[in-house]
């Protein structure tokens, strides 16, 4: 390391750990992680994940409906408020509260706004138009994480080593015959060769992924859908023709499990809590 850089306590990087964003310029290859909470949940749960996030190595985004944040650590990189920065998937929210009839979180999908709002708005933000991210992954604010999460520069490798734009654990257990969506991974700079439509600003897959599951919880359908959660519609939307290429599934062997998380290769890496475990 030349020593003006060791001076400076700077690292300096290699071809292969950078990557060229969609300017033709390297960047740090790195990915950002996102999630949607508020102070009752930070009470009830989401206190173990904050307090496990390996903030040192990784930034970390918080989308929120609170106008006080004071309960968010100070080492989160940016804090979002949904309601501000998309009034009408809030207001789609209070639609659907006044007219859900079911009491089952897997039937109400008013509960999920935040978190397809978020998605949508973390893409929209941090994919293609920054040099700063590789990927924008989503993470359920219930996950705990433990040591063994690697360096960014080799996390983002590891995942770019599917060669898919859109990651996700698939899942064919007989109960939830459906995606598990705790853990989403978004490449930033990859292409889709000839999607230029209304539905995606960019020919850029998550892109479009993200706005088809947005314009899911506007349409009334939503109401009457087999299941009114997030996870139900990632099955309908990534095996549509436009994106049924451009996914990969991290659950390798193990999609028949009904958590598949816990065995695939981020399940090192974290824990993700389900029922009463997330409490404890």
């Amino acid at each position: 390391m030349p020593l003006g850089a060791a001076l400076l306590g700077v690292r300096l990087l290699t071809r292969a750990q950078r990557s060229v964003n969609v300017n033709g310029l390297f960047t740090v290859m790195r990915t950002l992680f996102v999630t949607s909470t508020n102070r009752e949940l930070f009470r009830a749960y989401a206190h173990h994940f904050f307090d496990t996030f390996p903030h040192r190595h990784y930034d970390l985004v918080v989308y929120t409906e609170d106008t006080v944040t004071d309960w968010i650590p100070h080492w989160v990189k940016r804090i979002h408020h949904i309601p501000t920065e998309d009034p009408e998937i809030w207001r789609r929210r209070t639609e659907l509260q006044c007219t859900e009839s079911a009491v089952d979180y897997r039937s109400t999908p008013s509960r999920w706004v935040p978190k397809v709002a978020t998605l949508r708005l973390a893409v929209h933000t941090y994919s293609l138009w920054t040099d700063c991210y590789s990927a924008v992954a989503w993470i359920d604010a219930d996950c705990v994480f433990n040591k063994a999460m690697p360096a960014n520069e080799r996390f983002t490798q590891q995942m770019r080593a599917h060669a898919k734009p859109i990651l996700i654990h698939n899942r064919t257990n007989q109960i939830m015959p459906y995606p598990e969506s705790g853990f989403i991974w978004f490449d930033s700079e990859s292409y889709m060769p000839g999607v230029r439509e209304w539905d995606s600003t960019y020919p850029h897959a998550p892109t479009l992924a993200v706005n088809l599951l947005r314009d899911a919880w506007l349409d009334p359908a939503i109401l009457t859908a087999q299941a009114g959660h997030d996870a139900y519609q990632w099955g309908e939307i990534l095996n549509t023709p436009k994106l049924r290429s451009y996914w990969g599934d991290l659950s390798g062997p193990y999609h028949y499990k009904p958590h598949p998380q816990r065995h695939s290769t981020v399940g090192a890496y974290w824990t993700h809590r389900k029922g009463a475990a997330k409490y404890t």
